[in-house]
């Protein structure tokens, strides 16, 4: 008679063992496997050049999975009701939707922007207002890298909502912006011959090596005011700062250039 509550206390020990032994087990081989993909993942996007951005996206998708996946066989092994795990996970997923409707629509505009790829890591864009590099693309947000040397984050909800102007081409950031305050006391002539062509000359002897290309110019609009020229730059991709750097300079000695002119 002793010894059979010790005979129970073993069968029941025995069970809760194998059943923590099992779970112990199975976790362990997801966490695995989920390395060792996550580890293949990493050097397939080496080898095929795959955007950071996109490796990110496959790697929360794994984690999803792994994570949906753990919970089932913790479900399964400890034999919690099915109908159980699913009114839960309902009233989880209830809570937070009221609870967090900006996440999720940010999150489901993240997937968007992760698939369809209006821009990419290192694009230069303008996205409404927030002109810039683009630094990093996030389930919830894109950063960027502005003129005044910021990182401003943008939610992805807000850019599904923007308009999108793209200004990065074949690996080449091609900017564009105007000359808008040559007056009609310089004709065309003494504009291109005596402003334009030797700032551009003199700014591309002394930047060249930053610069894909020689800058260009164009006669984009005129009234009976003013006469409006656009300047084109063009930089590697991925080279923002050299942009900030120059832009200022370049405009500066176009002004220097046009009051020396227009004073003689």
């Amino acid at each position: 008679m002793a010894g059979q509550p010790l005979q129970i206390l073993e069968v029941i020990d025995l069970g809760l063992i194998l059943t923590v032994l099992k779970l112990v087990v199975s976790l362990f081989a997801i966490w695995l496997g989920y390395r060792i993909v996550g580890n293949y993942l990493s050097r397939v996007g080496k080898r095929l050049h795959l955007e950071e951005h996109v490796l990110n996206f496959i790697r929360l998708v794994t984690k999803i999975f792994s994570v949906w996946l753990s919970l089932m066989i913790v479900v399964q092994i400890l034999g919690l009701p099915t109908d159980w795990f699913v009114g839960a996970s309902a009233l989880v997923g209830t809570a937070i939707g009221f609870g967090s409707t900006q996440t999720i629509g940010n999150f489901l505009a993240g997937l968007y922007i992760l698939i369809s790829r209006p821009f990419t890591v290192r694009d230069f864009v303008k996205i409404g207002d927030v002109e810039g590099q683009v630094e990093e693309i996030t389930i919830n947000y894109t950063m960027m890298y502005v003129q005044t040397r910021n990182l401003v984050k943008i939610p992805n909800m807000q850019i599904l909502n923007s308009k999108i102007t793209h200004f990065t081409k074949e690996g080449v950031i091609d900017y564009s912006f105007p000359l808008n305050y040559f007056d009609h006391s310089l004709n065309n002539e003494r504009i291109i011959n005596n402003v334009l062509e030797p700032v551009i000359e003199e700014f591309y002897k002394e930047h060249g090596e930053k610069l894909v290309d020689k800058p260009k110019y164009y006669l984009v609009d005129a009234d009976q005011a003013k006469k409006v020229f656009s300047l084109r730059l063009f930089f590697k991709k991925g080279d923002a700062r050299s942009l900030y750097n120059l832009h200022p300079v370049l405009l500066g000695m176009m002004l220097d250039r046009y009051y020396q002119e227009k004073n003689r």
